[in-house]
């Protein structure tokens, strides 16, 4: 079963993209399927940035929200 999804993308030149994510399916595949290479995923609450291979499909509930961010926004420690 399908949960569908919003990505808001803190690139200004980019509207919030709706999709339907599968079972199984990792960041790494949602941001390509969406073209936003060079972004992170995360949830909008604060808890960090999901892993390439991290199934977001588990982590999410279906209507949520995502926040997409690019990499060059993001300090590294």
């Amino acid at each position: 079963m399908d949960k569908d999804i919003v990505i808001k993308c803190l690139a200004a030149d980019r509207v919030p993209m709706n999709r339907a994510i599968q079972p199984g399916q990792t960041c790494e595949e949602i941001l390509r399927d969406c073209d936003l290479g060079g972004f992170w995923l995360s949830l909008p609450n604060g808890s960090g940035f999901f892993a390439p291979d991290e199934n977001v499909y588990k982590a999410v509930e279906d209507g949520d929200v995502l926040v997409a961010t690019p990499k060059g926004d993001v300090a590294t420690v």
